[in-house]
C-alpha cells in the first residue's frame, strides 16, 4: 500500500513538473501560428504579405506580449480594456515597432475568434487553437494568460514576463510590461 502511494506521488509530481507552465526567464518554445491573417495584421507583425502561418521568431518585434484567451472566459471579457490600454500605451508611447501584442484563442475556432474580436472591439491579432496544440505547448494554461517574450539574438525566446488569472490592477500591469519592454537589452 506504502509502495502504491509513493509511486502515485511520483508520477503526480513529474505530470505537475512536465505540465508546468512558462516561467519568467526561461526558454520558451517558438510557437507556430496559423489562422486569417489580414494585411494590417501582416503589417503589424512585421510579415510579408503573402505569410500564411509564422512561427514567433519570426516576427519583426524583439519583444512579444502574448495573450492565451478564449472567447468563454468571462475574466478575458473582463480584461479586454486593459489589454486595449495596453495596445494603446504600445503605439502611443513608441514602442512598436519593437514590441507587438497578439492573442491566442484556446480551444477557439477561427469563427469563434473573429467573433470575440469583433464583439469587443479588439485591435491585436488573434488567431485560432481549435485542437489546443499551441496551448499544450504554453502548458495547458489557464485562461487568460499573459506572457511578455524577448527574442534573442539567434532567434530563441525567454520568457520575461508571466501571469495567469485576470489583471486585478490595469495601470499597474501596464506600467510593469512597459517597463520591462524599455529594459530588456
Amino acid at each position: 500500500m506504502k509502495r502504491l502511494a509513493r509511486t502515485t506521488a511520483l508520477i503526480a509530481t513529474l505530470c505537475l513538473l512536465f505540465a508546468a507552465a512558462a516561467q519568467a526567464s526561461e526558454p520558451f518554445p517558438d510557437l507556430n501560428i496559423s489562422g486569417t491573417l489580414t494585411a494590417d495584421d501582416k503589417a503589424y507583425l512585421g510579415l510579408a504579405p503573402e505569410t500564411e502561418s509564422f512561427a514567433l521568431s519570426d516576427l519583426e518585434a524583439d519583444l512579444i506580449f502574448v495573450e492565451v484567451f478564449s472567447m468563454y472566459c468571462p475574466v478575458c471579457q473582463r480584461d479586454v480594456p486593459v489589454i486595449e490600454d495596453l495596445y494603446y500605451a504600445v503605439e502611443d508611447q513608441g514602442y512598436r515597432p519593437g514590441l507587438a501584442l497578439l492573442g491566442i484563442g484556446a480551444g477557439n475556432s477561427q469563427y469563434e475568434v473573429d467573433f470575440y474580436k469583433k464583439k469587443y472591439g479588439i485591435r491585436m491579432p488573434l488567431f485560432p487553437d481549435a485542437d489546443y496544440v499551441n496551448h499544450k505547448k504554453v502548458g495547458s494554461v489557464g485562461t487568460p494568460f499573459y506572457l511578455l517574450l524577448k527574442k534573442e539574438a539567434d532567434g530563441t525566446l525567454t520568457t520575461l514576463f508571466v501571469q495567469e488569472g485576470g489583471v486585478q490592477d490595469k495601470d499597474a500591469f501596464i506600467k510593469k510590461i512597459l517597463k520591462l519592454a524599455a529594459t530588456a537589452d
